[in-house]
């Protein structure tokens, strides 16, 4: 079962019905920092009230007021206890969390206390808006008018470790996502854009760039065990099954393991 788990700040509420769509949670809690008292609940109340009426078919939708301060270790523990308590009562329960750019960084603080201390599944999505001229770098500024606030799924230490230790068992996948985030790193407006990838382009790159000679079955069936890797380093195209394109969790794991240049090595 998933349950969607919406910290009430800034922009978020808007961002439900998205998240929504892409993960189908059975429940959504929504809290805030506030107490039952305040202003601030009284409206999370009234939200939760529109989203029950929205989606009537969902299991549970509730709002818990947290009633700590925004003080880093304040509200991650008070989070992360949200989350520890509620799967006590919903066993076998997969938590996704939805946190806006400016969110205050407890809830961050709290997921990644999760991700390292606690067999509880979560996962992390975070809006930002890339229309920001001020805080977009060139780089990653598209000047889409149509879709401006993007959520994607930022990766947390749990995966980075299962993602690590996969890889270092299994070499021969483990060179085929180097040549991976290296078709990236060689043109990165490919980050920008989100390129798709075939076979045949990564197996053109390692025989381009790195002169090494692959067979195309061997690269097919490396690129298939990524792709079903538990913590998805890789995505697959759902209109082209051929094509596949980096995640974020994939490009950060590249660069932890040094399979990147895109960052200078200190000496």
């Amino acid at each position: 079962m998933r349950t969607l788990v919406v910290p009430l700040f800034g922009e978020s509420p808007a961002l439900i019905s998205d998240l929504v769509l892409q993960i189908n949670p059975s429940r959504i809690i929504l809290c805030h920092t506030s107490t039952k008292n305040e202003s601030t609940h009284l409206n999370a109340e009234i939200l939760c009230y529109s989203l029950r009426s929205k989606y009537g078919e969902m299991e549970d939708i509730s709002v818990i007021p947290l009633g700590c301060s925004e003080f880093p270790l304040a509200l991650g523990e008070a989070f992360s206890s949200l989350v520890i308590n509620d799967s006590k009562n919903n066993p076998n329960n997969e938590y996704h969390t939805l946190i806006t750019h400016n969110a205050p960084v407890g809830y961050f603080f709290g997921l990644t206390m999760l991700s390292i201390l606690n067999p509880i599944p979560v996962s992390c999505y975070m809006s930002y808006n890339n229309l920001d001229v001020s805080r977009t770098h060139p780089k990653d500024f598209t000047g889409d008018l149509e879709q401006w606030n993007v959520i994607r799924q930022m990766p947390l230490f749990d995966q980075f470790d299962r993602a690590r230790t996969w890889l270092t068992g299994s070499q021969g996948a483990k060179k085929v996502f180097s040549y991976i985030i290296g078709w990236y790193n060689e043109d990165r407006d490919r980050y920008k854009e989100r390129s798709w990838f075939g076979t045949s382009i990564i197996l053109d790159y390692a025989n381009r760039v790195r002169n090494e000679e692959i067979k195309i079955n061997t690269m097919s069936q490396q690129i298939g065990k990524i792709r079903d890797m538990e913590d998805k380093l890789i995505e697959q195209n759902m209109e082209n099954s051929r094509e596949y394109r980096i995640t974020p969790l994939g490009r950060s794991v590249g660069w932890i393991m040094g399979l990147t240049d895109q960052y200078p090595i200190l000496k």
